[in-house]
């Protein structure tokens, strides 16, 4: 991993979501967090800015800051064929079973924009890469 750059978008119901990218020497590669709408006693928790001046409070630049500042950082030279141990970097950096302090869609679209990284890598398909 070279760099990892995060910017809020909107998707196609209006509803502020993130998108990653990760830059490695082969390239950069990309990854759009879907927004649900339900929730699950289990599920990974959403990072929102809570501004209500902003898309009611559904923004995500504490996301996007988080990737800048935080795992950027952590993932600096990781390597991208390594998926497995990216998540335990991910799931470790945030702390929590549900992701409560990174967010579950700050680290899903670092991990995703990450799989597509590896599999373009190793010169897989990406479902083989997650596979392996």
């Amino acid at each position: 991993v070279l760099s990892i750059q995060a910017r809020e978008i909107v998707d196609s119901r209006g509803i502020p979501t993130l998108e990653v990218d990760v830059s490695t020497e082969n390239g950069t590669y990309r990854a759009s967090v879907p927004s649900g709408t339900t929730l699950s006693a289990k599920e990974a928790i959403d990072l929102r800015d809570h501004d209500a001046t902003r898309f009611h409070g559904l923004g995500v630049q504490k996301a996007v800051g988080l990737v800048h500042e935080k795992i950027s950082v952590a993932l600096e030279g990781a390597l991208v064929e390594d998926q497995h141990g990216i998540d335990i970097i991910l799931r470790d950096l945030d702390g929590t079973s549900n992701f409560s302090n990174l967010g579950g869609n700050t680290t899903l679209g670092v991990s995703m924009a990450i799989a597509r990284a590896g599999a373009a890598s190793k010169k897989v398909p990406l479902f083989q890469h997650i596979a392996d």
